[in-house]
């Protein structure tokens, strides 16, 4: 797998925060990937529309990192 772009996401309703990260595939662009960076790098959802992925990280309380982000 090589990525072409990833966004973080955390959800920070525990001490510390979880991490998910929202990636594009270079080999398969039309497929966005949510990789799971503790898990060894664990794909644990695949869809073609990005705001499905958006939809199922926000379902999850999870919220995108632009920068830094105050723990």
């Amino acid at each position: 797998m090589n990525i072409s772009w990833c966004e973080v996401w955390i959800n920070d309703s525990n001490h510390l925060p979880y991490v998910l990260l929202l990636c594009v595939d270079e080999d398969n662009p039309s497929e966005f990937l949510i990789i799971d960076p503790q898990d060894n790098r664990k794909v644990i959802m695949k869809t073609t529309d990005y705001e499905e992925a958006e939809m199922w990280l926000s379902a999850d309380e999870f919220i995108f990192v632009d920068g830094r982000v105050e723990i």
